[in-house]
């Protein structure tokens, strides 16, 4: 016992080195307090925030004219619609590859998590002006404003918002985390987007309904990295980490980066809230459709807090 307790204690006036665990919640503190205080001194949080804005893309016209649109309505938050696929060139241009995750997402006013629906890409839905199609096609038809009326029409939700996330630049951020654990495996970027994709986390016989799960796993895996003590105290390596992050996202000319970022620092990292509409699997000609059932699609948007919705038939 006596020796037990002289090396719990060390009474012999020498001091125990602090566990390795204490080391890294230290650094972790220090990376902290010093981004803090470069964001805190006179100017440095405004240039420091304006240098990671300019790293973002803006979207001009991004919307379709407002007579072809749902009424705004006077709910707190924000309605996104964020759609993610490879990219080429500062952002995409209609005729360019088809949208791969699409999700229709709802940020609270206060510090509630983010609510999102995942639109499988393969659901067959009018699209204003050209029948019926695919929704993961629509933008290479018309663009995002094309998209954003079939959203808003298929939902009944007006869209306050539109983003693009460039898969190449998030599997860049993936790297520099090191990775991320997802299905038991340890996933670098380009295979850990391929499982967000949806088809390598069950093989190409599978439809794409799973998503929601595979991607909510996802931000789980990476908001553990992102919050992991290790990376927090290395204040270079975080900044490298919103450098990437911010050149992965284009978003439409009216957003607030400085709101958003306020936003986002307010809620939780993997805490993100995602669910996917009733649908069935069918075919359309040669082509494997999702069939959705909009008005449970509807009524299941409206369910979830916050979120607003608008009907017009």
């Amino acid at each position: 016992m006596e020796g037990t307790r002289q090396a719990a204690g060390r009474d012999d006036g020498v001091q125990a080195p602090p566990r390795p665990r204490r080391w890294r919640r230290i650094a972790a503190v220090c990376g902290i307090v010093t981004l803090t205080l470069l964001m805190g001194t006179a100017g440095g949080g405004y240039l420091l925030l304006r240098s990671y804005e300019q790293e973002i893309t803006r979207i001009p016209n991004a919307f379709p004219p407002e007579n072809r649109r749902l009424p705004p309505d006077s709910s707190p938050g924000e309605t996104w619609l964020v759609v993610g696929s490879d990219r080429r060139g500062p952002f995409w241009t209609p005729d360019e590859r088809r949208s791969d995750v699409l999700m229709l997402v709802r940020l609270s006013s206060g510090a509630s998590p983010p609510q999102a629906l995942s639109l499988p890409r393969d659901s067959w839905v009018p699209i204003p002006g050209h029948g019926t199609g695919k929704i993961g096609d629509v933008f290479a038809l018309g663009g995002s404003p094309l998209l954003v009326e079939t959203v808003e029409h298929l939902m009944r939700v007006r869209i306050d918002h539109f983003a693009i996330l460039d898969f190449t630049g998030l599997g860049n951020v993936i790297d520099i985390l090191g990775g991320v654990d997802l299905g038991g495996r340890h996933l670098t970027g380009h295979a850990a987007l391929g499982y967000v994709r949806g088809r390598s986390a069950c093989g190409h016989t599978c439809d794409d309904r799973g998503g929601a799960g595979w991607q909510q796993a996802f931000l789980h895996a990476l908001g553990a990295k992102a919050t992991d003590i290790g990376l927090l105290a290395n204040p270079f390596r975080v900044d490298a980490l919103i450098r990437a992050f911010a050149r992965s996202v284009s978003v439409d000319a009216t957003v607030d980066i400085r709101r958003l970022a306020g936003q986002a620092a307010r809620v939780g990292p993997g805490s993100t809230r995602i669910e996917t509409p009733h649908s069935r699997a069918s075919w359309m000609g040669p082509e494997p459709v999702l069939l959705l059932d909009a008005s449970r699609a509807r009524a299941q948007w409206a369910a979830m807090p916050g979120a607003p919705t608008t009907s017009r038939d």
